[in-house]
């Protein structure tokens, strides 16, 4: 009898040291997957923080582009608008000296070298005026990588 009480009592403090064996396990299981929770909560943070960092990037560039694409454009207007004052005014010049060389041909003659090298002043600078408009563009990039602007 006191044998098989001995081996109830041996059967039941296995029992508990398997129960007390089987709930440590839970336990290391739940911080284990704790742990994995708060990894994967950092890495998504530490993802969604590069995103946003990247979005502002790119829309500080895409800033950047739209105003030296607007400073080109008004550069381009400015030369334009000079093109054409010019052009007025050397085409009044053409008609004043047509109307010149009806009576007065010494002041025309006389002019006439002037008008050849005004026109060709205005060549030149309509030529200047367009290879520049024309040559390829070069993004300048700033100490830290990131787009300073367009040349």
């Amino acid at each position: 009898m006191q044998l098989q009480q001995a081996k109830m009592q041996a059967q039941l403090q296995i029992e508990q040291i398997k129960a007390q064996a089987q709930a440590q396990i839970e336990q290391e299981k739940m911080a284990a997957q704790q742990q994995v929770d708060i990894v994967r909560q950092r890495a998504e943070m530490e993802q969604h923080n590069a995103k946003v960092d990247k979005e502002a990037q790119l829309a500080q560039m895409e800033a950047a582009l739209k105003a030296q694409l607007d400073r080109e454009r008004l550069e381009f207007e400015r030369i334009k608008a000079q093109l054409e004052a010019e052009t007025k005014i050397i085409v009044a010049k053409i008609g004043k000296l047509g109307q010149m060389e009806g009576g007065e041909s010494v002041e025309g003659e006389g002019q006439e070298p002037n008008m050849s090298a005004v026109l060709a002043d205005m060549g030149a600078r309509f030529a200047a005026a367009l290879e520049q408009l024309q040559r390829p563009k070069q993004i300048v990039r700033g100490p830290d990588g990131r787009v300073a602007g367009i040349v």
